[in-house]
């Protein structure tokens, strides 16, 4: 039935798809655009000096359930304050995505394709260059984001890769 006319069916929109879709979208701009008066109107009203990811849905607005509802269907991820939302360069932003999605061309993986490279970390020449031992094994790197929290004023937390990775 939802397939176009040209294949003999009716055309007609997936109303399950179409509403998980206008939910998510609805949640996602609560999160992101504050300057939406409709979403200006909620805060003021609703959510006030709550933080929408992490409050209950407003029992006096039944038709908010849905929205609140969305937020939790989604995996939670902790490094995505490093990717979204800040003043990061699109660069730094990008190279944080490659990173979080096994795509950073580190040693490792071009010794995948057979590319002859050097394998032994080009910072600290200790170990095999790959993202783990990179971004939470290597002196170096361990070092930088040590120093990047304390610029950030953040408490420095060391984490392992699976730690840091959740």
């Amino acid at each position: 039935m939802c397939a176009p006319k040209a294949t003999g069916r009716l055309n007609l929109i997936n109303l399950v798809i179409w509403n998980k879709a206008a939910i998510t979208k609805a949640s996602w701009e609560l999160a992101n655009k504050k300057d939406k008066l409709w979403i200006k109107w909620i805060y003021s009203y609703y959510i006030k000096d709550q933080s929408f990811a992490n409050m209950e849905a407003p029992k006096q607005a039944s038709w908010m359930r849905k929205i609140f509802g969305a937020r939790g269907e989604l995996p939670k991820i902790t490094w995505k304050d490093l990717m979204y939302q800040n003043q990061a360069r699109p660069k730094a932003i990008f190279t944080m995505w490659l990173l979080m999605h096994e795509r950073l061309l580190t040693t490792d993986r071009l010794k995948k394709w057979k590319v002859q490279v050097d394998e032994t970390c080009c910072f600290c020449n200790q170990a095999l260059e790959t993202r783990e031992h990179i971004f939470a094994e290597c002196s170096y790197g361990i070092n930088m984001w040590c120093r990047l929290m304390k610029w950030l004023q953040i408490q420095p937390i060391i984490f392992s890769w699976s730690e840091w990775q959740n």
